[in-house]
């Protein structure tokens, strides 16, 4: 993350208090409540801030302290603990006002997708669906619905879009959600551990396995909050080259080591393993 430009990273290690811990670190709870003193502090300070959380209660193996126990198996408990903790803090944030002069984007990295669909086809494509909230400052524009299709990718253009920026520099790539286009344009998708990659382009989705072969395409619907896969037809042609690029370019060569960071993910030397 320093890598990435932070200026401070906070871990298990800088979060004392916990409900339960488990190998992810502190419970939903206590890390929006811990997450609330960093935000008075520099909210005590003139300067602008940025912050991103990243919770891990609903993360398999699901961190599920005992005193919030509900119903419901594991997963269900997890995102019951996750919801109500996301309200308090929200609920904080407006009465401490953070939020009338705050962006606040409530989004996932990642979906288990529709448990219940019987369509083989639909359950791994709504894999790739997430949530994205978007709580503006005093509430303007409150309830509006986005209609078009957006990526992880958009949200760094985002917001600087939403604060203005959106012509200080060509680092950032995709669309901001705050904005209304005129055409569609594709949105690629991936889906690891379905071995698929997929198109969506308008109301046409482009599925392909992860070698680049075996593609099928289908109309979409977006009719509910995860689309409705219609009847297959003839992969078209560009679809399929234009995905094949986005692939490509995705995998390209980078350079050289000296031109580019490394992440160092294991200390040099040997390491000491303990026996259990």
């Amino acid at each position: 993350m320093s890598l990435a430009g932070f200026m401070e990273i906070r871990g298990e290690a800088g979060l004392p208090e916990a409900y339960r811990r488990t190998s992810w670190g502190v419970d939903d709870r206590a890390f929006f409540e811990q997450s609330l003193q960093r935000i008075q502090a520099l909210q005590a300070s003139s300067t602008p801030w940025f912050m991103t959380l990243m919770t891990a209660g609903t993360h398999h193996p699901y961190n599920i302290p005992d005193e919030f126990a509900t119903e419901g198996d594991d997963r269900q408990q997890a995102f019951h603990i996750l919801d109500e903790a996301l309200h308090e803090f929200i609920a904080s944030l407006e009465k401490q006002g953070v939020q009338e002069e705050t962006l606040i984007l409530v989004t996932t990295d990642e979906s288990s997708g529709v448990e219940t669909s019987a369509d083989g086809k639909l359950r791994r494509l709504s894999q790739n669906w997430g949530a994205l909230v978007a709580l503006v400052p005093n509430g303007e524009n409150s309830g509006v619905p986005v209609q078009s299709s957006y990526a992880q990718y958009d949200i760094p253009l985002s917001i600087v879009d939403y604060l203005g920026l959106e012509n200080s520099g060509n680092r950032f790539h995709g669309r901001s959600i705050f904005r209304e286009y005129n055409k569609t344009r594709p949105v690629i998708m991936a889906n690891t551990y379905a071995r698929q990659q997929n198109l969506l382009d308008g109301d046409l989705l482009l599925v392909c396995q992860e070698s680049g072969e075996g593609c099928a395409q289908y109309l979409w619907h977006a009719d509910d909050l995860t689309g409705l896969v219609g009847l297959q037809q003839e992969p078209d042609y560009l679809m399929v080259k234009l995905l094949q690029q986005a692939v490509a370019y995705s995998k390209r060569n980078l350079g050289s080591v000296a031109d580019r960071s490394v992440f160092q993910l294991m200390p040099p030397g040997p390491v000491e393993l303990q026996a259990r």
